[in-house]
Formats: C-alpha cells, structure tokens, sequence
C-alpha cells in the first residue's frame, strides 16, 4: 500500500489493522494523532494532504508498507497457575493516554492487553486530568481480564507516573465533579492500597502515549515484556502522593467549601437540614443534567401512584423538563433564603422597618408603577371566542352538514393540472378530499356526486359566492339534494 496522502487514505491506512488487544498502540497512536489534526486544516476528504503534515505522515508510514509483528502470547492463566501476578501501567501526555496489562509467572512477564484513546481537542484537559482518564481505563481494562479470563481474586499492582492521580485516589479531600467521578469509578474497581508509583522512563505505557515507528516496536523490549521491576524484587522507592502533588493541581481540582450567605436585616439565620440536603445540584457536572434526573423522578412517582392508562413513556417532555428546573429554583430559594419563605407580608415589612421607615403607601405605589411587576401580574390575553351558527353545534350524523371550497391548481405534469375539492364536516370538523379537472359546474356535479355515494346525501351544503357554485344552485336542488 502507497504511503496516504489524503484524508481518506490516511484513515483507511489507520483502520485497516485488525488489532483487538492493542498491540500496536504505539505506532497506531501516531497515524490518529496525525488523521486527527487533519481536522485543523480546512480539506475535503479526497484532497492532498499539506506539505507539512504530508511529511509526518511519509515518516510515519516509511517503515510500515510490507512489516510483520509476530508476538508469543503463551501464557499460563487460570486456577492451576501458581504466583501469576497482573500488573497495569497508566500514563498520558497531550497527545493520546494509555493504559497496558502485563503478566508475569516463573520470571517471566509478557503484554496481555493494551487500550489507548487520542486526548479530546475540545474540551482540552490538563495532563493531570488525561493522568487520571489513564488510570479509569487501567482499572476498567482489568475488571475486563477478570471478567473474561474468569479469574478469581487475582494479584493486580497498579502503576503510574503521576503523583497527582495517587493523591486524588488515596486521598479523602473533596475535588471537583470531573475528578471526584473518576475517582469514585477507580474506587469502586480498585483497592487504593494497590495503586504504586513508577518513574516515567520505566513505565511501558508511556509508549502508547507518544509513538514509535513500527520497527523499533518490533524490537521493543520494555513493550512486548514490560519493565525490569515485573520480575526482579527491586521495587522503586514510593513517594508519599499526598505531599508530592502539584500545587496547581491541588488548586484547580480542590472543591470549594459551600460559603454561607446572610442577609443584612436577619441574625443567627438556622441551617436547613432535611433529607432533601442528601440530593444537590453541584453533585451533577451541569444543570441539564441536574434537570433530568429531577425529571425522571418525578415521572417514577407519577407513574407508580397513576393507574396504567395514565403513565408515561418515551423522552422528557418539555414541560417536565420545565418542572424539573422549577423544583431546583425553588429548591436553591430554601436554601439560601429559609427565613424569607417563612416570613409574610407583615414579618417582611416589620424586618425592612428595623432599618428603613417604609410605609406601605409607598411600597403599594412603586409595585403599582413597576413595569416588570405589572408584566408577571397581567394575565395574557385572550380574544373573545366567536358563535358559532347553530347548525355546527347541533348534534347529526358526520357529512350532514357541509362546506365545499376548491383549493390548487395541483400540477400533475408539466402541462396537467388539476383541482381539489374540500368537503369538511360542519359539526366534527372531518374532511373528504375530491379531484376535479376544472372548476366547471359539470366537474362539481361529478365531484358531489362521488361525495354523496361514499358519505351520504347531505342535508346542507355551505359555499362561497363562486360562479361555480352559484351555477349549481340555479340547477335546482335535485343535483346535490339541499343547498
């Protein structure tokens, strides 16, 4: 295959290996680095490459047309091997993030498996934040192995570069929505206890995060066999993490402490505690996402006390939606302002009185000439409803009572139209639809007609002043029975 040198050769050259345990995550990592910034460079899909990025993709691929990997994987695994220990490695760099599962049994260690993902261009994280999107892919790709492999109970160490991601995992501190939920995932799959500390230049999966060229990953000892630590007991010197965390990193991540807001006319405002506090807005990453769990609940409960013809289904609607963001405003007003929604008319003027002299003259003459007030009290307008005639509101049979109107012309070919004939029910509003070639008497005849065959001859026929119509009713009422 010819080195790509289009955006769609580019992508047919990464997708075209078949390699489900990743095992050649490190070369494929450079071909998606380089189709993914393709995306910076406004291209079609069949369009040259740019000179510059046409370089990087000729060095990428110059040793690639024609190679063979080949990789013994034997490996001793189930309840008859003895002293087998599983070790994952994690890292990331601005480019992609990676995370590798080694074995190692009688002084031996081999590659298991291997998952990489390219580092998202929007929104950009920080190298600490894809640190510990590495460490949530180790801990699911193992939980994996387990799964798949059917093991039980097995030995896992758990490696990475970064002292910010052991800190977040062995510490209790209270971080932000992004890392707090990957650092309950990684909890919830891994023992922190188990989690270690490797230098960057040991550590294999630092391979998968920033590329080689496919020959050196053929000869690459540290990928295909992992570090020298896996099989020897010389185990690097572990830092505390809690003391060796970044300061930006402990700054950005950190949650802030809720601050406690009082208003200038209350003293020694009670704290709300109810079982309600359990469940807040910030413990979701954005309000939408506060709004529909509000709104499935809502629909749970409505559904469980409603008879089954009246429970609901399918998407949020938009008026539950609407309820759900009603229910957190009210619900951030009970908590910011508890002593407000306690207090009337009354209590609120006597507090205001503390410290202004405000007659209530004066309070009912600036709501009435408050524009915005007038607007939320005014109720909306509403036109009069019309009579309607009495034969629309009589009870009969559907098509008794009749309006006709034409509508068109319809072209069914170039030179061909035609018109339709509107026949709607006076009192349940149905319709019956009627071709006719002109607008001639004769046409309308046929048309009625046709009408009177299917529906009924009906005992009113409600029309316009047309020429058309005012023919048919000089015919005389024989031809379309009343009119």
């Amino acid at each position: 295959m010819l080195c790509p040198r289009t955006r769609s050769e580019l992508l047919s050259a990464v997708a075209k290996p078949f390699d489900p345990l990743g095992l050649l995550t490190p070369w494929l990592v450079r071909g998606k680095a380089l189709f993914q910034r393709t995306w910076s460079v406004e291209l079609t899909w069949d369009e040259p490459l740019p000179d510059a990025l046409q370089a990087e993709v000729a060095a990428w691929w110059q040793d690639s047309a024609g190679s063979t990997v080949s990789f013994p994987r034997a490996a001793m695994i189930g309840e008859t091997s003895l002293g087998t220990q599983y070790h994952v490695f994690c890292d990331a760099s601005k480019t992609a993030y990676c995370a590798t599962v080694y074995v190692s049994q009688g002084g031996e260690s081999q590659l298991l498996i291997c998952k990489g993902r390219l580092a998202p261009i929007n929104p950009s994280l920080t190298v600490p934040r894809l640190e510990l999107m590495a460490a949530l892919t180790g801990a699911r790709l193992m939980a994996f192995v387990t799964e798949s492999l059917c093991l039980s109970a097995p030995s896992v160490t758990y490696w990475t570069d970064s002292t910010d991601v052991l800190c977040w995992i062995k510490s209790d501190k209270l971080f932000r929505v992004f890392v707090h939920n990957r650092v309950t995932a990684i909890r919830e799959l891994t023992d922190p206890d188990r989690w270690r500390f490797v230098r960057g230049l040991e550590n294999p999966a630092d391979l998968g995060t920033r590329g080689i060229t496919l020959s050196q990953l053929a000869e690459s000892a540290k990928w295909w066999n992992g570090p020298p630590l896996l099989v020897t007991s010389d185990l690097p010197p572990q830092p505390d993490p809690v003391e060796t965390v970044s300061p930006e990193a402990d700054v950005e991540e950190r949650r802030v402490a809720p601050v406690t807001r009082s208003h200038p006319v209350m003293q020694n405002v009670p704290s709300v505690e109810t079982a309600d506090d359990a469940f807040q807005a910030t413990d979701f990453s954005d309000l939408g996402a506060a709004v529909n769990r509000i709104a499935w609940l809502k629909r749970f409960v409505h559904n469980a006390r409603s008879p089954e013809t009246e429970r609901q289904s399918g998407p949020l609607s938009p008026e539950e939606r609407r309820e759900a963001l009603v229910y957190w405003i009210r619900e951030a007003q009970r908590r910011a302002f508890p002593e407000e929604l306690r207090a009337g008319t009354r209590v609120t003027l006597a507090l205001l009185s503390g410290e202004y002299f405000i007659r209530r003259r004066t309070v009912r003459r600036v709501l009435g000439t408050c524009f915005r007030c007038r607007r939320y009290r005014g109720l909306p307008y509403r036109a009069a409803d019309g009579r309607l005639p009495a034969f629309r509101s009589e009870v009969s049979r559907p098509f008794s009572k009749v309006g006709i109107d034409y509508f068109g012309p319809l072209y069914v070919d170039r030179d061909t139209k035609v018109w339709a004939l509107l026949i709607t029910c006076a009192s349940s509003r149905a319709v019956h639809l009627e071709l006719v070639r002109s607008q001639s008497a004769a046409d309308l005849t046929l048309a009625l007609r046709r009408f009177m065959a299917l529906r009924g001859t009906p005992s009113l026929i409600v029309s316009d002043n047309a020429r058309t119509f005012r023919a048919l009713v000089s015919r005389g009422p024989g031809v379309t029975g009343a009119v």
